[in-house]
C-alpha cells in the first residue's frame, strides 16, 4: 500500500469501491485506530510481538496440513517446494500487515498530534520470520543426518567401488 493511498484511506470513514485498498487492509486500518481512540494500541502491539512465533508455527502447521491433503489427491510435483512456496507467500502477507499497522500507527498519532510510543519495527518481524523459516527448513530437511539409520551403509550397496584417482591421472604416452 502506497503512502498516497494510506492518507487518502485515512481521511476516508470507508473506502471507495474503487480505491486500490482491500478489505484486509481497511480492517488493519480501522483496527489501529480503534486501539488507538481506546488507548489500548500499546499492549495490542505487544500482544503481537509475543503472539508472533506461535503464529508463524501455526501458519507452517496448516500450510503443511494443505500440502499433504494435495499431495493425497494426487499433487505430482515437489512437495517440499510447494510447501515452501505457500509458507513464503502466507509470510510475505504477514510482514506486509505488520508494516501496514506500523505505518498507520504513526499516521493516526501524527494526525492527532501525539507522539506513537508502540513501534512495530520492520526488522523484528522478519527476524521472527527468518527463524520460523529455519526452524521449518531443520524439521524437514535432514541437516542432521538423523536420516542415516535408513539409508544403506557403503557396504550394503552391491556396485563395486573404483578409485576415481584413476580416472584423472594424467597418462604416459605409448611410442
Amino acid at each position: 500500500m502506497e503512502d498516497a493511498d494510506l492518507e487518502e484511506f485515512l481521511n476516508l470513514s470507508v473506502p471507495d469501491k474503487n480505491s486500490r485498498l482491500d478489505s484486509r487492509a481497511h480492517r488493519i486500518v480501522v483496527t489501529v485506530e480503534c486501539l488507538h481512540l481506546l488507548h489500548k494500541l500499546g499492549d495490542a502491539v505487544e500482544v503481537l510481538r509475543q503472539d508472533q512465533p506461535v503464529e508463524l508455527q501455526n501458519i507452517i502447521q496448516r500450510s503443511t496440513t494443505g500440502v499433504k491433503e494435495g499431495a493425497a489427491k494426487g499433487f505430482s510435483g515437489s512437495l517440499l517446494s510447494a510447501l515452501f512456496s505457500s509458507v513464503v507467500d502466507q509470510f510475505t502477507l504477514v510482514a506486509q500487515g505488520c508494516h501496514l499497522i506500523g505505518r498507520t500507527m504513526v499516521k493516526v498519532a501524527s494526525r492527532n498530534n501525539e507522539w506513537c510510543q508502540a513501534k512495530l519495527e520492520q526488522s523484528e518481524v522478519w527476524a521472527k520470520v527468518q527463524t520460523a523459516v529455519q526452524d521449518m527448513l531443520k524439521n524437514y530437511l535432514d541437516f542432521d543426518n538423523k536420516m542415516a539409520i535408513h539409508q544403506p551403509t557403503k557396504a550394503q550397496f552391491s556396485e563395486p567401488t573404483a578409485d576415481i584417482n584413476s580416472y584423472f591421472v594424467r597418462r604416459k604416452n605409448v611410442r
